[in-house]
């Protein structure tokens, strides 16, 4: 029986892993390597692997410790190693999965700083040859889970580590231990459960909106009233000097004659603030009655307009008559912040 040192057994098995069909299936720059010269892959090109360069650099110890490989997987040849030709190379990585499903176990409880070299070797004391251990990471920092899915070479190897009592803990912590197939269908149950609970949310969130939306279409109760400030303003300027224009005296005659003509007329606020919510929800308060109770106001400042959505139904109207009663009657002008205001009862639900 040949001799294997320990150095040489890991350069076999790191090799081995590098044309396994696992490896293979996802390993795009070994594919198209042996689709030339045969399948034999340089050990020029074989050193540029960073693992298998770290166990050595010596293309010919590399060479000779691949030559007591007993597996029957791998070649080695004066142009380098290559795979076994009889094997056929797998064509997605989704077939060889497939393939080894009854191999593959899913162990999670390892520490976010473990080693994958002692990963394997534990894995390998309780059930037997591995052909992939793939340690999976969060996909921003890359950094480990402390999770891994492994496949044995053989099924057997698999229900063994599954079985095994010693493995149940590692480094003192306890493991779970589960077949890809189990692995698969809890994360599915997983994941159903999260959309399920996603679409409830949804679906309440959606009812409270159609509740609240019904709850405000109260027939003959809203009141949607335009022409209110956009902003703040001013009612009057400062001149600039105090020199008198031409036609001053004209003007300010004219404006006393129109403020005769309104005094019959109550406006509104003299505020000098852009209308909110609250501030025109007491102008309505101070101008109605108590029967005539506001739910909600919604303003769009930038078209100066507003809904008002009373508590009753059927108040919308009383409500406008009453705005009209309180400004002097229907020929005067209903004034907010010194705007004029429109209105309109929007009618149906």
């Amino acid at each position: 029986m040949v001799e294997v040192t320990p150095l040489e057994s890991k350069i076999i098995k790191q090799v081995e892993y590098y044309f396994g069909d696992v490896n293979l299936s996802r390993d795009k720059f070994l594919r198209e390597a042996i689709k030339q010269n045969d399948g034999w892959v340089s050990m020029d090109t074989m050193l540029k692997f960073k693992r298998l360069k770290s166990l050595s650099e010596d293309a010919e110890f590399i060479k000779k410790s691949l030559s007591k490989s007993d597996s029957g997987l791998i070649e080695v040849g004066a142009d380098g190693v290559r795979r076994n030709p009889e094997l056929k190379v797998p064509e997605t990585l989704q077939s060889t999965m497939e393939n080894y499903k009854d191999n593959s176990v899913y162990v999670k409880g390892f520490n976010s700083d473990e080693q994958l070299d002692v990963i394997i070797e534990w894995l390998e004391k309780h059930g037997g040859k591995t052909l992939d251990v793939h340690m999976r990471r969060y996909p921003r920092d890359k950094k480990f889970k402390g999770s891994v899915s492994a496949i044995f070479e053989k099924k057997e190897d698999a229900d063994k580590f599954l079985a095994s009592e010693e493995a149940a803990t590692f480094k003192d912590k306890e493991m779970t231990r589960l077949t890809q197939s189990e692995y698969r269908k809890r994360k599915q149950e997983e994941k159903d459960a999260k959309l399920a609970s996603q679409a409830k949310r949804q679906a309440a969130f959606e009812a409270n909106q159609e509740a609240q939306l019904n709850s405000r279409m109260i027939p003959g109760a809203l009141l949607e009233i335009t022409g209110l400030p956009e902003a703040s303003k001013k009612t009057t300027e400062a001149k600039s000097d105090d020199a008198e224009k031409p036609n001053e005296k004209e003007e300010t005659e004219e404006k006393e004659k129109e403020s005769t003509e309104a005094d019959s007329c109550k406006n509104g606020h003299e505020d000098e603030e852009m209308p909110s919510v609250m501030n025109l929800k007491q102008w309505l308060a101070e101008k109605l009655d108590s029967s005539m109770t506001v739910g909600w106001i919604d303003i769009e400042p930038a078209e100066g307009k507003a809904i008002v959505r009373f508590k009753q139904p059927n108040t919308a109207e009383k409500a406008l008559a009453k705005l009209k009663e309180a400004s002097g009657g229907d020929d005067c002008p209903v004034k907010y912040m010194n705007s004029e205001l429109s209105f309109r009862v929007l009618t149906g639900k």
